[in-house]
Parts: C-alpha cells; sequence; structure tokens
C-alpha cells in the first residue's frame, strides 16, 4: 500500500481488515500489527512517520470497535434466534450467566474490561449478540482496548525500520512484549472475575433459564 494515496490505502485496509476480523479464527492482534505495517508507510507522505504510527493506532482502534458492532448485531443477533446455538452456547449455564452479569454493567468496570478485550475476539462479540446485549454499553465497556491496539500496531511500524538499524527492533519487540502482557493480565483478571461471580455473587446465577432451551437440553 504504500504506493497508494492514503485515503485509499485506509480503504483497502478497512474493507479488508473487517473481513479479517469477521473470520472466527483470525485474532484481532493480526489486524492491529497489519494496521502498523501496512498502513504506516502509505500514511508516512501525508503525516512524517510518527504521525503515521498514530493515524495506524488509532485507525487499528476504530475498527476494533467497528468490528465489535458488526460482530454482534449481524452475526450474533442473529445466530441469537436459533436455539439450538443457544443451546450449543450454554446460555443456561453458570458460567454464560455469570458472564451475562458482568457484561450487562453499565458504564466501564474492570471486570467488564476483562472480558471484553481480554476474551477471544469473535466469540466475545458473538456471545454479546446471542445474549441480546446493548452494543453501546459493550463499545463503552471495549474502550480500553487501546492498551492493545497501540503497542501492537507500533510493533508492526517500527518493524519497518529495522533494516535502518539503531534501536527498532528491541523498541518493535518492546510493543510486542507490552501487549502480550496487556493480554496475559486482562485474561487472568477475566477468569478471575468470574469465578467471583459464580462463588460470590448468587443473583447473577438466578437468572431466568430460556425455557426454549431447556426443552432442548
Amino acid at each position: 500500500l504504500r504506493t497508494v494515496n492514503f485515503i485509499v490505502a485506509s480503504f483497502i485496509f478497512f474493507v479488508v481488515g473487517t473481513v479479517m476480523f469477521l473470520l472466527p479464527p483470525v485474532p484481532g492482534l493480526a489486524v492491529y500489527l497489519c494496521a502498523g505495517v501496512l498502513l504506516t508507510p502509505a500514511c508516512e507522505d501525508a503525516f512524517g512517520y510518527l504521525g503515521a504510527c498514530a493515524y495506524s493506532a488509532v485507525f487499528a482502534f476504530v475498527m476494533k470497535l467497528v468490528a465489535q458492532v458488526l460482530q454482534q448485531k449481524l452475526i450474533g443477533e442473529r445466530l441469537g434466534n436459533s436455539v439450538q446455538v443457544k443451546a450449543m452456547v450454554g446460555v443456561n449455564s453458570d458460567l454464560i450467566k455469570a458472564i451475562r452479569y458482568i457484561l450487562s454493567s453499565p458504564g466501564i468496570t474492570l471486570a467488564k474490561v476483562s472480558i471484553l478485550c481480554g476474551g477471544p475476539d469473535w466469540p466475545t462479540a458473538v456471545l454479546c449478540g446471542i445474549l441480546g446485549l446493548d452494543v453501546r454499553q459493550m463499545l463503552i465497556g471495549l474502550l480500553p482496548i487501546f492498551t492493545l491496539t497501540i503497542p501492537t500496531s507500533l510493533a508492526g511500524a517500527f518493524r519497518l525500520r529495522i533494516p535502518e538499524g539503531g534501536n527498532w527492533e528491541p523498541l518493535a519487540n518492546s510493543m510486542l512484549m507490552i501487549a502480550a502482557l496487556v493480554q496475559l493480565v486482562l485474561g487472568l483478571l477475566l477468569m478471575y472475575f468470574i469465578e467471583r461471580v459464580k462463588s460470590d455473587e448468587p443473583a447473577a446465577l438466578e437468572h431466568p433459564n430460556d425455557p426454549e432451551v431447556e426443552r432442548v437440553e
């Protein structure tokens, strides 16, 4: 994309990145990394190197929010109309009830952020749709995803400068380590908060079972 106008490059990457997000096996980190690798050189003439890095990081962040809406509304809510899918997901299980309880809390809480930002991208967003959760509240809880999008996209941008020598390689590796550490911490918090709700919040598990799912279980 280096030889393409940055607006055209942004549009192309948005389309390709959105398709990547909609594929279940593709992790969000791959999209953020590609944003740094592909968008930064395309935007460098317009914004300078540091400006291009910032643009790529912001673009990756916005794409994640857009992907959440598409995955939740277009995929999750449609799947939520299927009793078989809801039964397969286990909407009546204590695990899913605990997740529903956490995600239903308004605004930003650490527990909510740990699930939305620390959980696997496609399954988490689609589960929000299956459970019929408010997409606006999910977007609010997803805002801290910048802690992953920024270091990952910067890692991709910095790797482009490695042939020049200097400290670009350790900088790129440091960004990847930061992203990995954030992902690890969020994953551990996710497990902690789910188990805490299951053991300390009996009201969460009293959510009424889905009667249609009960009949097929």
